[in-house]
């Protein structure tokens, strides 16, 4: 579970998806689009400042978000407001393969 009380950086991660349900406040999820200002990170994640373009959701509680491998994404946050959502990782790089 992650709450958020402010907006965090952008990710964007090639082995997993990330489902995210909003259980209690708001903020706009940002998906797609392009990472600015890029940063290193010592695992397969890539972080950035900020996405530029990208679709914008309202998030609500209730609300479910599928966001693919490789698809830049971030939760944005206004002042005073939080929001508290379940991640639930899927690693795209350990799933049976299909014969």
């Amino acid at each position: 579970m992650i709450h958020r009380s402010k907006t965090d950086a952008a990710e964007m991660h090639p082995d997993r998806t990330d489902v995210w349900i909003i259980k209690s406040g708001s903020g706009t999820v940002i998906i797609g689009g392009e990472m600015v200002d890029t940063r290193p990170a010592r695992t397969t994640t890539v972080f950035a400042d900020s996405i530029r373009g990208g679709e914008r959701y309202a998030a609500r509680p209730g609300d479910i978000f599928n966001i693919p491998p490789d698809l830049p994404h971030q939760m944005l946050v206004e002042p005073g407001q939080t929001v508290t959502y379940y991640n639930l990782w899927v690693r795209t790089d350990r799933l049976p393969v299909a014969r």
